[in-house]
């Protein structure tokens, strides 16, 4: 479909619906909810904060100094099923193969500049606890030939990396390093 950028995400039903009862009463929400609160209405629908994002983020910032090991499921077998715990790796590895590292390979000019404004956007709230979107903003600007900004984005690659294990981890278990070494380097 080339579409700019391809959505992934864990199901997370609205609230109300029968999925979103089948799955409260099957305890199945797990990491994947960031924030449910009962907010008075008798329906029962309630208001959830929720998403695959807030989930990545929540155990980024437990796991900055010593990082859980990361579970890549294209090391399994074709019948094994991840665990709860294991979605949040599952999504983060679709997302970067999906998105992230075709932006290594591609030469259009047109879809660099968008993927290097949703990127942007990325960066601009999360800075260095996102050095994934960091070093693939690095990778546009330079394949738009602005190669000032790549040093900056490079920077913060560097100091996001030096201050998280958590992304050290998915770097080196992902290859992010070798797809990239045209880019940035240790």
């Amino acid at each position: 479909m080339d579409l700019d950028w391809y959505p992934s995400q864990i199901v997370m039903p609205m609230g109300g619906t029968p999925v979103q009862q089948m799955m409260l009463e099957q305890d199945e929400y797990g990491e994947t909810v960031t924030n449910a609160k009962d907010d008075g209405d008798t329906s029962g629908a309630g208001t959830f904060s929720v998403g695959v994002t807030g989930a990545v983020r929540e155990r980024e910032m437990a796991e900055k100094e010593k990082a859980a090991p990361f579970f890549d499921p294209f090391t399994q077998s074709s019948d094994y099923v991840p665990v709860r715990n294991q979605l949040v790796d599952v999504w983060f590895t679709v997302d970067y193969l999906i998105n992230y590292r075709p932006i290594a390979a591609d030469t259009r000019p047109h879809k660099l500049q968008k993927k290097k404004v949703m990127l942007e956007e990325l960066v601009q709230r999360m800075g260095v606890e996102h050095p994934l979107a960091a070093l693939f903003l690095g990778i546009c600007e330079a394949k738009l030939g602005n190669p000032d900004a790549v040093s900056k984005y490079n920077d913060l690659v560097r100091r996001g990396l030096e201050a998280s294990e958590y992304w050290r981890m998915r770097f080196e278990a992902l290859g992010v390093y070798d797809s990239c070494a045209d880019y940035y380097s240790r």
